[in-house]
């Protein structure tokens, strides 16, 4: 066999340089794995970690807090007198299934007369045009129904406010985009008179609130059907729902000087009535409704 000069350097070499190579891979792997692990363990020890979500805890509040009379008397409020019955007769009422007579209804429940200026205008009936600004009309829907709420703006509505002007307090309102306000003309009288008994009688049987701004508030509620047998006598059905298939009791031969006497109480019957749960959400230093439930 021929001896050539560099034979052996040049095999001896290429052994060499591959054992090195490989030596090389195998020390940059298990440096990468090293430090793979070294970065995990200090991000585990010191890396930032989402921040704990807070506990909710729940507070019992007494019925008489002024927070539970506020909010209660949002959701009994009655123009005329007589309380509006959507949440009672409805098995749930969230805030979206107003529509829009009910939003401006529940909304100028907070109007008083002080938000009314005279336009010095009349109607085609010789009545004072009155206007109450876009904006307060909408602060009030905002108290009621939250931030996030929207109405229609450019409405006419006919209600009933909790006040008199003129001696009037079925109004109709309607939207004058060069006032930016709501053209309103006091045009007739609601009264309500009640009966025998109230149509139903409700009181807040208890109330909580949550540390991330909940409240609900539940009521007892009862309501009532009167048969009238004749000299000033009247027997009285005691029912837990709105549509009067469950009675509680039957009340035979009352009269108005008995009922004054002994006057029919919701706390007697405690634990068989109807049950209205209400939650509100906190804005600020109130809340605004969000939703009801009967059971």
């Amino acid at each position: 066999m021929d001896f050539r000069i560099g034979d052996d350097f040049q095999e001896g070499g290429s052994k060499k340089n591959s054992g090195d190579t490989f030596k090389i891979i195998v020390i940059v792997v298990i440096a990468i794995i090293a430090g793979l692990l070294v970065f995990l363990v200090t991000n585990a020890l010191f890396g930032s970690k989402p921040a704990p979500v807070p506990e909710v805890t729940t507070t019992t509040l007494k019925v008489d807090d002024s927070k539970v009379v506020d909010a209660y008397k949002m959701v009994t409020y009655g123009a005329n007198g007589k309380r509006n019955e959507i949440f009672l007769k409805n098995n749930d009422v969230h805030s979206e299934d107003f529509n829009e007579l009910q939003k401006f209804y529940y909304a100028m429940q907070f109007s008083s007369r002080d938000d009314f200026t005279d336009t010095l205008e009349k109607d085609t009936k010789g009545k004072t045009i009155y206007t109450i600004p876009r904006t307060k009309v909408k602060n009030y829907m905002t108290k009621f129904f939250g931030p996030d709420y929207s109405f229609t703006e450019d409405n006419t509505i006919k209600l009933t406010l909790p006040f008199n002007i003129d001696g009037n307090n079925v109004v109709t309102m309607k939207y004058n985009i060069d006032r930016d306000g709501y053209d309103t003309v006091f045009e007739g009288k609601d009264n309500y008179t009640a009966g025998v008994v109230q149509p139903f009688y409700g009181e807040v049987s208890e109330a909580k609130e949550t540390s991330n701004g909940v409240l609900e508030i539940k009521e007892n509620i009862i309501f009532t059907k009167v048969s009238n047998k004749g000299s000033d006598t009247y027997d009285i059905g005691i029912y837990k729902d709105y549509e009067k298939n469950d009675e509680v009791e039957l009340l035979n031969g009352v009269t108005k000087v008995s009922l004054a006497e002994t006057p029919i109480k919701i706390s007697n019957y405690s634990g068989r009535c109807g049950i209205v749960t209400y939650t509100f959400m906190k804005n600020g230093n109130s809340y605004y409704y969000v939703k009801s439930e009967v059971k």
